[in-house]
């Protein structure tokens, strides 16, 4: 490390003291201000904390969406219906394409948002298969009716809830809770536009590809359609020809419902018209907050929304980090503090030079002063403070309170405070003049007089004496003093 020194001083421990200073400001400052670098939030939404979780903040149509629906389903395969009629199921299929019960397949839907969460709950209800298909034999491993109901005799009602939650992305898209109604997997939704979203779920097996749609600006036409494709290696029940084409579509066509007292009647008179089997489903309740609960199923804890929530994630991963400054201004701040520093050891360094030869002035005027002959007169001797300041006010013609090198000699060469040499006036002025500014004031005025150790002389002597001596005074003087420094 390269060190060098002013005044004694070392600079090198200097700039590290001011680096180790500004260091930690380079990662403890807030983000976004001019000095310091720009917040994540200005390009990435997610770390924004003004946009709201709220779905119905990110996107137009989960407010539209909220509501009570009733829908009719159809299956479609190439484009036609599918199923008219009722058909033999095989239960081994990975999409049981076969419904052995016959149309209208009803749905009613009920959607709620709130907050960061959308809550999709859906009652389906198809009516019983005819005698007809009843008396048909089964084929082995095929089955015409769910386990624990009569051909001909119970309908079927299903019952889904599927929770949604709000992502990071702040975007208005949505996942999934797991559920059995989606294969058990996950799913994510996205807000297309202020009509449409788009959803997908995906298996080794299965790819589920879900879009919705309102028809009308309130949303009181509503339409998702569902299509299912089997990947490389699945099966759809005999169709093994199928590979990864599309095997089956869903097409749901919903109008809204205006209060949910008509939604309950609607609900309960569908399950009494698909003659449910009440052994082996309980009654369903479509008022109740979680509908999984009323057929003998768990709904999702808090615990379980809060695995996909992020209003209560415990660690959001998208927290604004501390930011740190701007290169350019750390660069400013070390250049500054670099001038200060080596200013200030600059000045200080002046200040020991100027106080060195300050010392030296001293000491050089008080060896010159110990050479200096001066005689002194008497009738200075008894003059009182207040007469000495009336002294020093004729002295000071320029009336500023300092008498300079030329007054102060003028006053000499009166006599008035003995004899004394140019030469040696010089010198003493300068051992007096302490600031070097050429000029003293009232007290170093003073303190020039008592530079005399002044010695009484007859009356006759001071008359017949000359009172200023521009020459060397004679060294056989009575009255003439050594003069050393106060």
């Amino acid at each position: 490390m390269v060190a060098f020194k002013i005044s004694g001083v070392t600079l090198s421990p200097l700039l590290f003291l001011l680096t180790s200073v500004v260091a930690p400001l380079t990662s403890a400052v807030e983000c976004g201000h001019w000095y310091s670098k720009e917040c994540l939030a200005e390009s990435d939404i997610r770390y924004d904390d003004s946009i709201s979780y709220n779905l119905k903040d990110q996107a137009t149509i989960w407010n539209r969406l909220q509501g009570f629906y009733k829908g009719e389903i159809s299956y479609l395969r190439d484009g036609k219906i599918l199923i008219t009629e009722a058909s033999h199921m095989d239960p081994n299929a990975v999409l049981p394409v076969q419904i052995p019960y016959e149309p209208p397949f009803l749905d009613f839907l009920n959607i709620t948002i709130q907050g960061s969460r959308a809550i999709f709950q859906i009652i389906a209800t198809h009516q019983p298969a005819p005698a007809s298909f009843c008396e048909q034999p089964v084929p082995q491993g095929m089955r015409n009716v769910h386990v624990g109901d009569v051909c001909g005799e119970n309908g079927l009602a299903e019952v889904s809830f599927t929770g949604f939650a709000a992502t990071y992305n702040k975007d208005g898209s949505a996942v999934s809770l797991p559920d059995e109604s989606s294969l058990g997997l996950s799913s994510k939704v996205t807000a297309v536009d202020d009509h449409t979203w788009y959803g997908s779920i995906r298996t080794e097996e299965v790819f589920i590809a879900i879009s919705a749609k309102c028809v009308d600006t309130d949303c009181d036409h509503y339409t998702a359609d569902i299509d299912y494709f089997l990947l490389d290696g699945g099966s759809s029940g005999g169709d093994e020809e199928a590979g990864s084409k599309l095997v089956l579509s869903k097409k749901a066509s919903y109008d809204r419902i205006s209060s949910e007292e008509e939604f309950i009647q609607e609900v309960e008179q569908a399950l009494i018209n698909a003659r449910i089997n009440e052994a082996l489903i309980p009654d369903i309740d479509p008022k109740a907050p979680c509908l999984l609960e009323e057929v003998g199923k768990s709904c999702p804890t808090e615990e379980e929304w809060c695995q996909y929530d992020p209003v209560c994630i415990p660690n959001n991963p998208f927290q604004e980090p501390d930011s740190s400054l701007k290169p350019g201004f750390i660069a400013v701040v070390v250049l500054l503090g670099v001038a200060l520093v080596v200013t200030g050891l600059f000045l200080l360094h002046k200040k020991v030079i100027r106080d060195q030869q300050q010392r030296f002035k001293i000491h050089f005027a008080s060896r010159v002063a110990e050479s200096i002959r001066i005689e002194c007169n008497a009738d200075l001797i008894d003059l009182t403070p207040e007469a000495l300041a009336k002294e020093f006010e004729k002295i000071d013609e320029s009336k500023d309170g300092l008498v300079d090198k030329e007054e102060l000699w003028k006053f000499l060469e009166t006599g008035r405070a003995g004899m004394i040499s140019k030469a040696d006036f010089i010198a003493l002025f300068d051992s007096i003049d302490i600031s070097g500014d050429g000029q003293v004031d009232f007290m170093e005025f003073c303190a020039f007089l008592r530079k005399c150790n002044f010695s009484k002389v007859g009356d006759n002597d001071r008359e017949e004496e000359p009172l200023v001596r521009n020459a060397t005074v004679d060294k056989n003087e009575p009255a003439i003093k050594t003069v050393a420094m106060v």
